[in-house]
This record gives structure tokens, sequence and C-alpha cells, in this order.
């Protein structure tokens, strides 16, 4: 088994990043695959996409939503209204 320090480095290693923005960027890729599979016209519910993908608040989320992604993530709601029909 590996110790938390050697999956640091190994993680490090891997794909550049530190430990805690390599699992940052896993946490906001599946806001976003929560995003594509639960708009389908409608709304996705945004606090049920925060939490299932392991974040604990909204303001940690939007954090790291920006931090990953460049763009904050009420700029992306609103880039993607185009797409909406209906809200839940």
């Amino acid at each position: 088994a590996l110790s938390k320090n050697q999956a640091s480095q190994l993680v490090n290693r891997l794909y550049g990043m530190s430990f805690s923005k390599w699992v940052k960027s896993a946490r906001i890729a599946h806001a976003l695959a929560y995003w594509e599979q639960h708009s389908n016209g409608k709304w996705p519910r945004v606090k049920d996409m925060i939490f299932s993908s392991g974040f604990q608040n909204t303001v940690s989320f939007y954090r790291a939503f920006k931090e990953v992604t460049g763009e904050s993530f009420p700029d992306f709601r609103e880039r993607q209204k185009k797409n909406i029909t209906s809200y839940e």
C-alpha cells in the first residue's frame, strides 16, 4: 500500500498537479458530467450536483469551479441558458 506522501508524489508525477488540485479537478469533472446528464432541456438541481460531486458546500464548489475551469459557475450557467427550456 502507498503512504499518503507516496500517493501525493505519484499524482504529482502522473498529472503534474498537487493531490488536492487533482481531487478538485476530478470533482469538477464529475459536476460537469452531472450537468450534462441531468440537463435534458431542464435546469439541473445545482445543490444535488454540488453534493454528488463531493463538495461540502456551495462556497467550496464555486471556488474550485473557478480554479479548475477559469470561469465562474454563474458565468458558466449563464452560457448554458440557451440550452434550457424549463426550470426544476
